[in-house]
């Protein structure tokens, strides 16, 4: 079935990532901006099921203001999202397969890094791909 949704806020968004879901659903990341809530800028994963019912919501607020750089789904259903911070550094936060955010972490301090990849590997360990300076 073909289907489209809409993730409104108050504010901005901007759409980054689409990974697929076990049992047929999609997961998607982006970055939102809501007046008055949160920081200037923090990311939102939402998954939707095959028929495009919303199952699962969260905003990520991490470590200030940020831009969803990658988005991986498990087999499990849980997720990894990762994020370049204002300073340029990058964060990775991990969530579990209902949304709920497990563990946070500041990866890279260096101005101008780029997350450029993201997955989780069939034994579960993460891989990414960092590009350094990068503008």
């Amino acid at each position: 079935p073909l289907w489209q949704r809409s993730l409104g806020t108050g504010g901005s968004a901007a759409g980054f990532s689409v990974a697929l879901a076990p049992g047929g659903g999609v997961v998607v990341g982006g970055t939102v901006a809501v007046e008055g809530e949160g920081s200037p800028r923090d990311l939102l994963v939402a998954r939707f099921g095959a028929a495009g019912d919303e199952q699962m919501m969260t905003a990520v607020r991490q470590l200030g203001d940020e831009e969803m750089q990658g988005l991986a789904v498990a087999a499990d259903g849980s997720m990894i999202v990762g994020a370049r911070t204002a300073g340029g550094g990058l964060s990775l936060a991990r969530l579990d397969a209902a949304g709920r955010i497990i563990e946070r972490k500041a990866l890279d301090p260096t101005a101008g890094s780029q997350l450029r990849g993201l997955g989780i590997a069939p034994g579960g360990d993460l891989l990414l791909l960092t590009q350094d300076g990068a503008e």
